[in-house]
């Protein structure tokens, strides 16, 4: 029986992508590795700088960091709490963590972050992951439901349709660190390889993202064990 492109592309890998080595396309390149840590700024916010940086540090490449960073971002969560701007609040709290900076949320910020999931769930499947990745990262308790399960999956199946490899990278591993392990196709794999062709090309800032989820889909041996992570260089001043 013959079997259409379409169909094979569709099947699963035989072997679940943890267990798998990750594919020579995959791979933090050394070419890589320069381009994010000779990414230039242009009027990009102290806010979106430390996204950056805490990609490129947890895929173990250094960048250093301007002591303006901290204080943007320590003064943003005083803004969100008053504000009660709940999603920023939860994003805030993640970065700061995921720069080693002193960072332990609150009672009040816990059941804020909590309130941040039940507020966001209108918006679909890629934002319930994102958010459910952040509040596991700060350890805050927030079971995964049958309903947020199910929007994650027509998420995935949206960005298929959209060919979005990108997203869908962000979508696959966010859900594997909480533990749905879905199985990634051919076609899937296909579409990341491009979005990760074009961001070498055009978007470095992006590339640093996208290698951080491909590290945590296929693991590797560029991905930093937690405690083991290399230390954040700081300009002096």
């Amino acid at each position: 029986m013959t079997v259409r492109i379409k169909e094979l592309r569709e099947q699963p890998l035989l072997s679940p992508p943890p267990e798998r080595l990750m594919p020579q396309w995959a791979r933090l390149t050394q070419e890589d590795r320069n381009l994010i840590e000779k990414k230039r700024w242009t009027s990009e916010t102290d806010d979106v700088k430390a996204m950056f940086i805490a990609y490129a540090h947890s895929i173990g490449v250094e960048v250093n960091v301007e002591p303006a960073i901290e204080s943007t971002l320590r003064r943003n969560l005083g803004y969100y709490r008053k504000k009660n701007i709940l999603r920023e609040l939860v994003r805030t709290q993640t970065l700061l963590k995921a720069l080693g900076l002193k960072s332990r949320p609150s009672r009040e910020d816990r059941e804020k972050s909590v309130e941040a999931l039940d507020t966001h769930r209108i918006w679909g499947g890629y934002d319930i992951a994102a958010i459910h990745h952040d509040l596991k990262t700060l350890d805050i308790a927030a079971p995964v439901s049958a309903g947020d399960r199910a929007e994650m999956m027509k998420s995935l199946e949206k960005r298929r349709k959209e060919r979005n490899g990108f997203q869908l990278a962000q979508l696959h591993y966010w859900m594997r660190e909480l533990g749905i392990g879905e199985s990634i196709t051919v076609g899937d794999e296909e579409l990341m390889e491009a979005d990760l062709r074009r961001l070498r090309r055009a978007d470095h800032f992006n590339l640093a993202w996208m290698h951080q989820a491909l590290q945590g889909i296929y693991g590797g041996d560029e991905t930093p064990r937690k405690g083991q992570l290399p230390p954040i260089k700081r300009f002096a001043g």
